[in-house]
């Protein structure tokens, strides 16, 4: 694939975008989606968002996680995360956060 500027102007602006910011085309949904840092009451954590044509983007809404035990993890400072489709099911997305 080869990508080319579109506009001037970002097509996401809410969010820190720190370090390893991601955005791929997920073809089991048929959707752009989008990836970043972003920080929630002073903690560091992800953002996520959608979109069809790459310009206009779903609301972001912030990634929560749970322990194996199904238990909310207290609040811990993400600074990384790479999200990806696994190979054996395009549609099963997954994320190895970073702390």
């Amino acid at each position: 694939m080869t990508w080319e500027k579109i506009q001037e102007s970002p097509a996401i602006t809410k969010g820190e975008f720190g370090s390893l910011n991601l955005a791929f085309w997920d073809a089991a949904s048929e959707i752009y989606r989008a990836y970043w840092r972003d920080r929630y009451m002073e903690i560091r954590t992800i953002m996520t968002a959608a979109s069809e044509d790459f310009l206009n983007w779903t609301e972001p809404v912030k990634l929560v996680y749970q322990t194996s035990d199904g238990e909310a993890p207290p609040n811990f400072h993400l600074y990384a995360q790479n999200t990806m489709t696994y190979y054996r099911n395009p549609e099963i997305l997954i994320g190895f956060p970073d702390l």
